[in-house]
Parts: C-alpha cells; structure tokens; sequence
C-alpha cells in the first residue's frame, strides 16, 4: 500500500512539473509576442514619425505659399485700382508704356525712374523736396547718422588723381598717419589712375579686412596697411573759453544722430569744470535731424516745457521736453542766416521758454519737415509733409527766429574768420561777463 501511494505521490508531482513547465513555456511565449508587438508598434512608430513631418512641413508650406500668393495678388489689384481711379496716374503709364516699347534704343530704366521723381517732385514749386541719387544718398545718410565705417578720409579727384582732402580726427587714417594732399595711387593692388571718387569709394566699401594702400607723398611712394573703423565725423566741440569767468563754449556744427551722445558728453565735462555759463555756437548748423535737435533742447528744460509743435493738414501735437530739470545757468545762442531747421527748433525752444538769449542775426527762416524714402535703384527721395511751429505756436518760414541782441559778423571775420576777431562771440562773451 505505501508502495503504491508513494507512486501515486510521484505521477502527480511529475504531472504538475510538467504543467508547470508547460506554463512556463507558455509565459514565455507571450512575453516574447508581446515584445515582438511592442517592436512593431517602436517600428510602426518610426515610419510614421517622419511622415507626419513632411505632412506638417507641407501643410505649413502650403498656408505660407496661400499667404504670400494672396498678398502679392493684393498689391497688384491694389496697385491697379490706384491705377483705375486716378486718370492722371493712368495717362501717365499709357505714356511710359508708349516711350518704353517704340523708343528705338536700349533705355537705362534706373536713371528713367531717377529722372521721372525728380520732375514729379520739382513740380511741387518746394525746394526741400527732391531726389537724391544713389551715388550721393551714402554720403548724405553719413551726415544724417554722423557715423559710419571706414577709413575716416574725404578724398576728391584733381587731374585723374585721387587726392587726400580731410583726414578726421582718431579715425583709422589719422592713426595710419595719412596726411592731408596725399595721393593714392592703388588699393589692394587696383590702380587707382583715372578711377573717379566714387569707384574708390566701392573699392573701400568692398574691401575686408586689411587694406593696402600705396601713396605718394611729396613724390616719394609709401605702402600703408589699413583696417576700416568706426568713424564719427566731428558735430560738437566745446572748451572752457574763459577759464576765469567760467564760461564754456559748445559749437554744434549739424544736428546728425551722433551730435546728442557727444554734445551730452561735453556738456556734462564743462559742468564738473565747474562752468557757470555757457555759449552754444549754432552758426552754420542747417543739417541734421529734428529728434537730436529736440533731445539736446531736453537737457536744458524739464518735462512740462513744450520743445516744438507739429502741424500736420491743420492737426497740431505738441511735442514735450523728456527732460528732467531746468538748467539755471545764463545760456547765450550765436545764430546767423545759416542757422537752420534743427537750429531753429533748438533756438527758438530755449528762447521763448526763458531759457536762453540769441545773440546774431535772423536765423534761415525753415518752417517745414520732410521724410526720406527709399527706391529700388539704390536712390532716394525727399518731400515735405508738415509745418513745425515753435514752442509757442508760431509758424517761422521765410521769417527765421529773431536774435535778441542784434550783431552781424563783421567784414573782417567774413574775410578772414578767426577766434580773435569774431565780433559775434566776442558780445556773447561781454553780456555774460557784465561789459
């Protein structure tokens, strides 16, 4: 009987071993088609990866392409609908059309598009209003910024040869040492004989890094190695004009975008100098922008002092100092005929808030704004779109800001100008000093 039973006991156990090992075999299975599901679905998910991708890539594609299809399709009709409406618009396209398709030779259609907005603008009877060619729009933006990168140098073209006019201060040329009358005679290798000021000026532009320079000065040949460099053309110079008095001078010779930093700079040196009045120079001043005009007047009124107004088709804004005090000290302005535009604006501000004298005579008399556009060609155009009046309302075209004490410069400084016999600074200097 035990015999039998212990069998029994060992048939049943190698049946559950069996089992046993049949259920692991069986987890084991799964386990692995599982897996193998779960790499298919890695796969599955790789391969759509990318295509979702380029799905969205091309859907986004397609609404930028839609976008920019519409918009180029809205300026056409836009464009042609101005066109449409405007008779004189349209006359005047049918006669472009006419001259560009019979005209017997080959038309430079740049220098057409120059000529056309220039009668466009003469037309307008106002001389501020004009274009300005490519060739003469980088040295005019130049004076607008009063900065710009290169060599630092104002060269001309005296008998087929480049010749050094003006060489400016801390510039790449003064430090390269070259000279006023020096003449270039290549850059990087190009002969420069026969070239004019303008090609030389591309030559500059177009060159990187070092450049090599060969002159002659006083007919000896000389190699100069030269890098470009910020170069600021010289708006504000100032000093201590009467060391005992304490009396600073500050002449601002245009109104460019780098005038403000400089003439704030000076102005604050002169004032731990211990200055106790002061002399702005704006003779001659007829260039710049108005918003630098506008700053510098700030550093002298607070901000409930009116700077200039705007009148704009009958509409007028005030424009209001963004300064912060009222400077106390006696301040006398030299003007002259010359003085315009921003110089007004600056003058007449510090005038009718009490703030200043002007000692001269009638400033320009400029009383209007105008705004730069760019054309295709590289040109640009000028024309007049406001009146500015002053702090006070008035309008100062043809009339100029009246000096307060009247003094022209006399012959013997227009003849020969100098420090000594400026009759002009020399009455700022006695109505500061009591004489």
């Amino acid at each position: 009987m035990a015999k039998e039973e212990k069998e029994t006991k060992k048939k049943v156990q190698t049946k559950k071993s069996k089992e046993e090992v049949v259920k692991k075999v069986s987890t084991e299975t799964k386990k692995e088609e599982t897996k193998k599901t779960i790499n298919k679905k890695e796969v599955s998910s790789k391969k759509e990866s990318p295509i979702i991708e380029v799905i969205f890539l091309l859907v986004v594609t397609c609404i930028i392409s839609l976008a920019m299809g519409w918009y180029v399709c809205y300026k056409m009709q836009y464009r042609d609908s101005i066109v449409a409406k405007d008779k004189f618009l349209r006359k005047f396209v049918d006669e472009y059309q006419n001259v560009k398709e019979n005209y017997y030779k080959n038309v430079d259609w740049r220098q057409a598009l120059d000529n056309s907005m220039d009668g466009l603008l003469r037309s307008l009877g106002d001389n501020y209003s004009g274009v300005i060619t490519s060739s003469d729009a980088t040295n005019f933006n130049y004076n607008l910024e009063g900065e710009y990168e290169g060599l630092g140098i104002e060269v001309m073209q005296v008998n087929n040869k480049i010749i050094v006019t003006e060489v400016i201060k801390n510039t790449p040329a003064s430090k390269a040492q070259i000279q006023i009358d020096d003449e270039i005679i290549s850059i990087n290798g190009t002969n420069l004989e026969d070239k004019n000021v303008a090609e030389f000026s591309d030559y500059v532009k177009q060159a990187t890094g070092e450049i090599e320079l060969i002159i002659s000065r006083n007919g000896e040949e000389q190699n100069i190695k030269i890098t470009k460099g910020k170069v600021t053309l010289p708006s504000v110079e100032s000093e201590m004009i009467d060391k005992t008095n304490k009396i600073g001078y500050i002449e601002i010779g245009n109104f460019s975008v780098s005038s403000y930093k400089n003439f704030k700079k000076q102005l604050e040196k002169l004032e731990n100098e211990g200055m106790k009045s002061l002399i702005i120079d704006l003779r001659g001043n007829n260039n710049g922008t108005v918003q630098t005009s506008y700053k510098i007047a700030s550093l002298f009124l607070d901000s409930k002092k009116i700077i200039y107004q705007i009148d704009e088709k009958g509409t007028t804004t005030k424009f209001y100092s963004e300064g912060k005090t009222n400077k106390n000290y006696p301040i006398v302005i030299l003007q002259n005929e010359s003085s315009a535009s921003g110089s007004e604006i600056f003058s007449s501000a510090l005038k009718e808030n009490k703030k200043a004298i002007i000692i001269g005579t009638n400033s320009f008399g400029k009383g209007t704004l105008q705004e730069l556009y760019n054309m295709d060609n590289g040109s640009e155009y000028k024309f007049t779109t406001k009146k500015w009046l002053t702090s006070k309302g008035k309008w100062i075209e043809k009339s100029g800001v009246k000096p307060d004490i009247k003094e022209k410069a006399s012959k013997e400084y227009l003849d020969n100008p100098t420090r000594e016999n400026d009759n002009q600074l020399k009455k700022a200097l006695d109505y500061l000093t009591g004489k």
